[in-house]
């Protein structure tokens, strides 16, 4: 994204943008985000024709009706999800079949030609956004690959990713924001004693150079007839550290709030929600996280929680150890979902140990902690769990988790020991460095302290 400033400035901190300057604006997608249930029950659905979002670099306010439509082509890129960046000031990038390219000031109508490969947003400085090319130097057989970033170009300046030869063509054109690097399958166009008319190219052997430079030669004396992808690849740059902001509930990359990690291809972020819903999403910065956040952090594939709830429905408080699933922004609810259900408490520790405090007519027994592991095996997601107690219950919670004797053996090997829990229901701090990432259990606390009216007659099911 190139910002313009002489645009529009605005005088002070978000400050709403007038419809006089609104052309000046473009908001190139909308990613809905997802309605929520509160511990009611109720279903809210986001309203994102009322929201206002953030403009940069001016720190201005836009509404969405006051986004700017443009010409066919740019709107069928939009549309294909081709075109993707952060709301503000735009550049149009433009890379032609030729190999021609270059950066434009957007505006209401513009005439950018035909045969144009890609259009994006030009953001400068923009080093981890690789682009991988193969193309054919002129009109003879020899096709060239490289891979290179653009960090800094001139506006309305016409540019060559090939070297300027008449009759120059793009075979192959991929644009990573995360420094992607694939392995493609070359098709070589038939030709007497030519017997291998298929060959490989991994774009992760290739170095990353400027993009002036001509490339390495994947194709001399025979020439090129198509190219496909045969496999998608991982970074080459290495992953791409991620901080939270809790203030905003937003992600970015310029080391504001609590460090989520590395991120690389295929990772994705847990978000868990106060009302017993979570989803995932990918590492865009785009992504906003509505409703009463109780845990984000990395997203690991079989990763145990162990989770306390009151179902309603039952009256009865339920124990149940799981792991979360990828839900691709989709809310998915973990607990009963019977109207007053709510959730207890949230953990990630080893070996959790939660206590029960009893009431009603079994307020004089004295409270018992349980292991969680011993009371139950792990299930699956939608696993409803396992009663805590037959008898009259009036809390749950968790306390010090345990250590045993395999958490030795595995520390004496260097890995990290037993996870701490913590006592409150808050987004973690935002001001964790990098190298003090921590892994807290995240707790809940139950809303009444009376004894509930629990139905005794129910023994402890194992779900």
């Amino acid at each position: 994204i190139e910002a313009d400033p002489e645009l529009f400035i605005a005088d002070e901190t978000r400050q709403p943008i007038d419809d006089e300057h609104a052309g000046d604006f473009l908001v190139p997608i909308f990613r809905p985000l997802p309605g929520w249930t509160d511990k009611d029950g109720v279903y809210h659905e986001y309203n994102w024709k009322e929201e206002r979002f953030p403009c940069f670099p001016t720190s201005v306010e836009f509404l969405p009706s006051q986004a700017v439509c443009f010409d066919k082509n740019w709107q069928k890129a939009v549309d294909s999800g081709k075109a993707k960046g952060y709301f503000g000031h735009f550049g149009r990038k433009l890379i032609m079949k030729d190999g021609k390219y270059k950066v434009m000031k957007v505006g209401e109508k513009v005439y950018v030609g035909q045969d144009f490969l890609y259009v994006g947003l030009f953001n400068r400085g923009d080093e981890r956004t690789i682009y991988n090319v193969i193309y054919r130097d002129g009109k003879g057989p020899v096709s060239y690959a490289k891979r290179f970033a653009l960090t800094s170009i001139t506006r309305d300046k016409d540019y060559d990713i090939t070297q300027g030869t008449p009759g120059s063509l793009i075979q192959w054109l991929t644009v990573n924001p995360n420094g992607e690097a694939e392995t493609v399958k070359i098709y070589l166009k038939a030709k007497p004693k030519l017997k291998k008319l298929i060959d490989e190219y991994d774009f992760s052997q290739l170095d990353i150079k400027g993009r002036g430079s001509r490339g390495n030669v994947v194709a001399k004396k025979n020439a090129v007839q198509k190219i496909a992808l045969k496999s998608k690849g991982a970074s080459t740059i290495g992953g791409k550290d991620i901080w939270f902001d809790a203030d905003i509930q937003k992600l970015n990359d310029e080391e504001r709030g609590e460090y989520l990690g590395q991120f690389n291809t295929g990772d994705h972020i847990l978000a868990v929600f106060k009302d017993g819903t979570y989803y995932t999403t990918g590492f865009d910065l785009s992504s906003r996280y509505q409703g009463e956040l109780l845990l984000i952090e990395k997203y690991e594939v079989g990763k145990t929680f162990t989770a306390l709830y009151y179902d309603k429905a039952a009256k009865s408080f339920y124990v149940k150890r799981f792991s979360f699933d990828v839900s691709d922004n989709t809310p998915v609810p973990f607990i009963a979902d019977s109207k007053g259900s709510y959730l207890v408490a949230l953990s990630k520790d080893r070996h959790p140990q939660f206590e029960i405090v009893f009431g009603g007519k079994h307020a004089h027994r004295e409270p018992e902690k349980v292991d969680a592991e011993e009371f139950i095996a792990k299930k699956g997601l939608t696993a409803k769990g396992k009663k805590v107690s037959a008898m009259d219950v009036k809390k749950v919670r968790f306390v010090e988790p345990l250590v045993k004797p395999e958490d030795e053996a595995v520390e004496t090997d260097g890995s990290e020991g037993v996870e701490s829990v913590a006592e409150t229901a808050e987004v973690p701090a935002a001001t964790q460095a990098k190298d003090e990432v921590k892994s807290e259990a995240t707790v809940v606390q139950v809303s009444p302290d009376e004894p509930l009216d629990l139905n005794l007659d129910d023994e402890p099911t194992l779900f």
